[in-house]
């Protein structure tokens, strides 16, 4: 009887690893590092949705993917509907070598851990990826990207999504993130309920240069414009810090609300180098830039908001500043203005160099500070690649209808021009071209308003202003 069951479980095994070969049926690769499978089509994310088998490979997006309004399934979805994840995590790596995911949705009103990947585990890795024209509906643990977080994204963005989350912990870029997220942004609006923020709902891990623009509501309690809560889970060894970063745009809550983080603790959670500029409205604990921290724990070093916009004067942590100050290089005190920030001086909110800064273009700036109106020519089309791709500007129209706070000084509250718009300068629109570059249309040209600074010297560079 053994020596059978011995045949019978041989030839299972044999099964099973045909099936897992012919079910991975890519546009090419084997899954390995140096030959990654390719997803180039609607049909091979299919694949890859419906294969946890291969959710330990490497994978790179090999074209831009519309899918055309379909109905997706997160990449290591739950499976469960009992507390804590009951699926199969993904442990491989994805680059998305500068494309995009566009035209979708994710409709689960009721699912936990829910986003393009529901469960980006240790060992996982995002990265070069853009995801746009996506909506997504979730309960807990919701994100654009990601909803549960414990790996490593890079260089990724999110632009023109709808993101709610039904229950509590949803973020535009991530729901929850103990793992590591550097250089990424999220150009969205989001709904929740509690523990909402524009970029992470509940942080728990480190985020470096990475930044939220768009408006951020919350029917319940610990909303912030970057995070809704830092420091959610245990009081234990995690790295809760984030640096140099930065969140624009309106925030509504119910109590425990700030234009930047709505709730600090820990005293290991920390915030440097930030800021955030944005009308800030709430019944309680509403803060320019925190909301409020449990005990005052927290550490916030070298961050601001903007009094004029956020329209309050008082926050738990982090320095005011009136909005002609945030304009000013002299104001941000031992900033990185030499790889990490840029600034127009006296024109607009500083900017990360990274998202400035990464030019490919021919044309080439000349030397020096325009004058007012003065066009800036170049041979050939200016580019700038952020790995991925923007169109237009990233707007924050008008005000949300809640009672809130008055205005700390004055008649009514300074906004940006344009209603609260934040502008990408530069004439034309601004198209995707190629592996995630966003081209400027024109012959290279670039209007610079005002006597402003000169990004750092380098071909092909255009001046993004977060400017009123």
């Amino acid at each position: 009887m053994r020596k059978h069951a011995g045949v019978i479980l041989s030839v299972a095994v044999t099964v099973v690893l045909a099936a897992r070969v012919e079910a991975a049926t890519y546009s090419g690769g084997s899954g390995t590092e140096a030959d990654p499978y390719q997803i180039g089509s609607v049909a091979d994310w299919t694949i890859l949705t419906a294969t946890s088998d291969d959710w330990d490979r490497y994978f790179v997006l090999t074209a831009d993917i519309d899918f055309g309004g379909a109905s997706l399934t997160p990449v290591a979805s739950d499976t469960g509907l009992e507390l804590g994840f009951q699926g199969i995590t993904f442990t491989g790596f994805f680059d998305g070598d500068g494309h995009v995911l566009s035209n979708a949705e994710i409709n689960l009103p009721e699912g936990w851990y829910v986003g393009l990947f529901g469960y980006l585990d240790t060992s996982g890795t995002i990265r070069n990826l853009g995801m746009k024209n996506v909506v997504v509906t979730g309960s807990s643990y919701v994100g654009g990207i990601v909803g549960w977080n414990c790996g490593n994204i890079s260089l990724s963005y999110i632009s023109d999504l709808s993101i709610t989350g039904t229950g509590g912990t949803a973020g535009g870029f991530v729901g929850y993130s103990n793992g590591q997220i550097e250089r990424c942004y999220a150009a969205i609006d989001i709904t929740g309920t509690a523990w909402v923020g524009g970029f992470v709902g509940t942080g728990d891990g480190e985020i470096i240069e990475s930044f939220a623009a768009g408006n951020v509501v919350g029917t319940g309690d610990y909303v912030g414009g970057f995070a809704g809560y830092i420091g959610g889970e245990s009081s234990g060894a995690n790295i809760r810090t984030l640096t140099k970063c930065f969140a624009v745009g309106e925030v509504t809550g119910a109590n425990h609300v700030g234009g930047f983080a709505g709730r600090m603790r820990y005293n290991s959670s920390n915030i440097t180098e930030c800021y955030s500029a944005g009308k800030v409205s709430g019944s309680s604990y509403v803060g320019g830039f925190v909301g409020s921290r449990r005990n005052n724990e927290g550490i916030v070093t070298k961050s601001y908001w903007d009094m004029d916009t956020s329209t309050t004067s008082t926050s738990s942590a982090g320095i005011g500043l009136h909005t002609y100050q945030m304009y000013q290089y002299a104001s941000f005190v031992d900033w990185d203005f030499n790889s990490v920030w840029g600034i127009v001086d006296g024109e607009s909110y500083p900017y990360l160099l990274w998202y400035e800064n990464e030019n490919e273009g021919e044309g080439e700036l000349t030397e020096g500070e325009p004058a007012e109106g003065e066009v800036i020519e170049g041979e050939g089309e200016g580019e700038t690649s952020i790995e991925g791709e923007v169109e237009g500007e990233l707007e924050g129209e008008g005000e949300t209808p809640v009672e809130g706070e008055s205005p700390a000084e004055g008649e009514g509250e300074v906004l940006p021009e344009g209603e609260g718009e934040v502008l990408i300068e530069g004439e034309g629109e601004i198209l995707p071209e190629g592996e995630g570059e966003i081209l400027i249309e024109g012959e290279g040209e670039v209007v610079v308003e005002g006597e402003g600074e000169l990004p750092p010297e380098g071909e092909g560079e255009a001046l993004h202003s977060f400017a009123r």
